[in-house]
C-alpha cells in the first residue's frame, strides 16, 4: 500500500503531484508567448499553418506544442522547479502543429521514456 502523507492523508505524493502538475498545465493556457505563437502561425480567419507538414488547418485542428518537452523522456520528472521553468517558455520554444503532427511526436517521445522505463527496471533486477 502507498503511503498517503498529504491532504490530511488522503493522498500520496503521486496524487499530489498530479494535481500541482494539473493545475500548472491549466493556467499555462493564459501564457501570453503561447498565444503568441498560435497568432503567428495564422495564415487567415481561423486557418492556421503547421510548422512540421507545412499543411493549413481549422483552429481546433492546430495544438500550440512545446519545441523540447517539458519532462524529457530521457530523464523523466527532475522536481517543480524545472517543470515550471520549461512550461513556461518564450515564444520561439512553442510550436503550432497540426494533431497528427503533435500525436507522432507525443509517440516517439512516449518510446523514448518505454526504453528508460525497461532499463531501470532491468537495473533494479540486478
Amino acid at each position: 500500500m502507498k503511503l498517503k502523507t498529504r491532504n490530511w492523508w488522503q493522498w500520496t505524493e503521486a496524487r499530489y503531484k498530479s494535481f500541482i502538475i494539473s493545475a500548472l498545465r491549466g493556467i499555462s493556457r493564459w501564457w501570453g508567448p503561447k498565444n503568441q505563437c498560435k497568432k503567428n502561425a495564422r495564415i487567415w480567419r481561423w486557418k492556421y499553418k503547421c510548422e512540421i507538414c507545412w499543411k493549413t488547418f481549422w483552429t481546433k485542428e492546430i495544438v500550440i506544442d512545446h519545441i523540447l518537452p517539458i519532462i524529457n523522456p530521457k530523464i523523466w520528472f527532475v522536481d517543480f522547479n524545472v517543470w515550471i521553468e520549461k512550461c513556461f517558455i518564450e515564444v520561439e520554444w512553442f510550436q503550432a502543429i497540426c494533431k497528427e503532427c503533435h500525436i507522432k511526436k507525443t509517440n516517439k517521445e512516449k518510446s523514448i521514456a518505454k526504453k528508460r522505463r525497461s532499463l531501470e527496471k532491468k537495473t533494479l533486477k540486478k
